[in-house]
């Protein structure tokens, strides 16, 4: 019977491909990448150089997969794991946003997210995973969401929604244009957002059709009501994959030709990105975001930005923006759903975190953390004076709100979309 470190080694290296070891062995450690990470920027040691995390993941690989590691240990920055490692290795894996600031300023080009990914993996083989996370993918596993919210709770959503709307909501219509699905947070914490999401679209097939003759069609799955991938997060690859089989495979017997995400971050980013590779062939439907699928039909739209009258600004979400391109088209749906547009800098591919991702925003135990490496958006915030700071990711909505109320900054938190329903004429 292996050990927990002989399974923690052997889960780590199980999913070290050739792109891995490239990000493993081409590392400079020039450090350059902690200029670009939250938790440097804000605590200034090197515990949080976002490379000490690859040294980790590097030093396992190193030491069983390459014979200068085996031969001549820590002179070839190689070394045997122990259990000792196992909680200074959940304190870094969970000492990061996985927000992909890294990756951006890295000079030989490399991922070191995944190497988050990879020492995660390692923590939760030991049973070391945050318990909240753990307890959420445990869920996610049994029942296809982290809240365990039922199909008749989401069914009963989407009858409430329908009363207060005024308009149908279509549910397992096969064949349709758009198949819309929400992450795991908006029936329970961001209704709003949905709502306004189902506004959006009846709205947008309504002006296709009427005014272009396009007879487009969505509607929302009775089955799939839930993007999060909570497993894959914390480094149970299997369970993630198993997850994302099941939804893929309920996606394709509606046969819808694109899939619309909303409020999902890292939900959206393995169903748009790293489903290829996980599933080792694409996907037979197109994934966009909400946002995408507006700014590609602006003009059937006509928003009226008079709705809009005061100062806004964006924030991007790491896994909707830095991760999977969404950057130019929420800027393009705002502009014309809002008077006053106002960036924020830096912004798109180099905008601070939230500082709530990773799953850090649902660890209690982080929340002194998080608010102080908060001061950095909070100071991005106030310097664009805005009245309201929308975004396009759930957890963010949230994690802005809280962080914004914590350093007094009056600003209203909303999603793009809820915007943009109140901009429809």
């Amino acid at each position: 019977m292996m050990s927990k470190v002989e399974q923690a080694v052997k889960t780590v290296l199980s999913h070290v491909d050739a792109y891995y070891a490239f990000c493993l062995e081409g590392c400079f450690h020039c450090h350059v990448c902690a200029y670009n990470c939250p938790f440097f920027n804000t605590f200034h040691t090197w515990e949080y150089v976002p490379v000490m995390i690859g040294d980790e993941v590097r030093k396992i690989y190193r030491y069983v997969s390459t014979l200068s590691g085996r031969i001549l240990r820590s002179l070839a920055s190689a070394s045997k794991p122990s259990e000792r490692d196992f909680e200074k290795w959940a304190k870094m894996a969970y000492n990061c946003f996985m927000c992909g600031g890294c990756s951006v300023a890295c000079a030989s080009i490399l991922e070191e997210p995944p190497f988050t990914h990879l020492l995660r993996s390692a923590v939760h083989t030991a049973g070391l995973t945050p318990k909240p996370l753990a307890d959420y993918a445990l869920n996610e596993l049994e029942t296809g969401h982290p809240l365990r919210l039922s199909k008749e709770e989401w069914l009963s959503f989407i009858e409430s929604s329908k009363s207060e709307l005024g308009f149908d909501i279509p549910i397992d219509l096969e064949g349709a244009d758009y198949l819309l699905i929400p992450g795991w947070l908006e029936v329970k914490e961001s209704p709003s957002t949905l709502k306004a999401a189902f506004k959006a679209l009846n709205h947008l097939t309504s002006m296709l059709r009427i005014y272009y003759g396009v007879k487009a069609t969505w509607t929302v799955s009775s089955e799939i009501y839930c993007l999060a991938f909570i497993p894959m997060m914390i480094g149970d690859f299997d369970g993630g994959e198993q997850l994302l089989k099941k939804v893929v495979e309920k996606i394709e017997k509606l046969k819808p030709k694109t899939v619309v995400v909303v409020g999902a971050d890292y939900g959206f980013r393995v169903l748009k990105v790293m489903s290829r590779k996980l599933l080792k062939e694409p996907l037979p439907f197109q994934v966009k975001h909400i946002l995408t699928v507006l700014d590609e039909n602006l003009c059937a739209l006509n928003l009226n930005k008079h709705a809009n009258t005061d100062p806004v600004t964006y924030h991007d979400p790491c896994q909707i923006a830095r991760w999977s391109g969404v950057y130019r088209e929420a800027r393009g749906v705002l502009k014309a759903a809002v008077e006053n547009y106002r960036e924020m800098y830096p912004s798109g591919l180099l905008n601070w975190c939230c500082m709530g991702g990773g799953g850090l925003y649902e660890i209690p135990e982080k929340r002194d953390t998080i608010l102080k490496a908060f001061a950095l958006k909070a100071d991005q915030i106030y310097k664009t004076r805005a009245k309201i700071v929308a975004t396009a990711c759930t957890t963010c909505k949230l994690m802005l709100a809280e962080g914004c109320k914590h350093y007094g900054i009056p600003v209203e938190i909303v999603d793009a979309i809820e915007l943009v329903a109140k901009a429809i004429k």
